[in-house]
């Protein structure tokens, strides 16, 4: 894919997701390579996490679990929750009789993650010169990322009804988080004062 219909395709999705999924469901993407993309995502998100961090430092004497704390493990918390969340979003889908293949919700997902790097660094970039500013970009950003993934829930599954795709998006959510609490549970991951 060009830069020109990467750029074309970022704009539908910002202002006509609906379009966009269509396009990227067409498209034939190799599933192994749509995995690497996905890791990939994981692991940069890691990396701009550690960068907020050493830009924005925990203050002193916050609990914070030490999965925040370390790079590699919130690395390793991140690929695995984008994993678990495309089986999640593919497999609730299905329950409420949904037509997705795992690599229509595959595709999706990795697109929006690389949209949602994309957001991060840039906020990450404006909290550290107009930190007000940044926050609410955040906050938007996070708002609309959430409202582009439920039409691309909804297109991907072919639901009829909007709300499907949020109740989808809502149960993988809360499976991926409890899952995510059991994991690291039994690791041993805590919280932790920063001194």
């Amino acid at each position: 894919m060009g830069r020109q219909k990467m750029m074309e395709l970022l704009r539908e999705t910002l202002f006509s997701p609906g379009k966009a999924a269509e396009k990227l469901l067409a498209t034939d993407f190799r599933a192994d390579a749509l995995w690497m993309v996905l890791i990939l995502m994981g692991v940069m998100n890691a990396l701009v996490h550690g960068l907020s961090m050493y830009l924005s430092p925990i203050p002193d004497g916050a609990v914070v679990p030490t999965l925040f704390l370390s790079p590699l493990l919130f690395g390793f918390a991140s690929v695995l929750s984008l994993v678990a969340m495309v089986y999640l979003l593919f497999w609730l889908g299905q329950m409420l009789q949904g037509q997705a293949a795992l690599k229509d919700i595959l595709v999706l997902v990795a697109w929006v993650q690389v949209l949602r790097l994309l957001a991060q660094v840039l906020g990450t970039v404006a909290v550290f010169f107009i930190p007000a500013l940044g926050g609410l970009a955040m906050l938007v950003a996070t708002v609309w990322g959430i409202v582009i993934l439920v039409v691309f829930i909804n297109k991907a599954h072919r639901f009829s009804n909007p709300f499907k795709g949020l109740g989808v998006l809502i149960g993988a959510m809360l499976g991926m988080v409890i899952g995510l609490s059991i994991l690291f549970g039994a690791l041993g991951a805590s919280t932790a004062g920063v001194a």
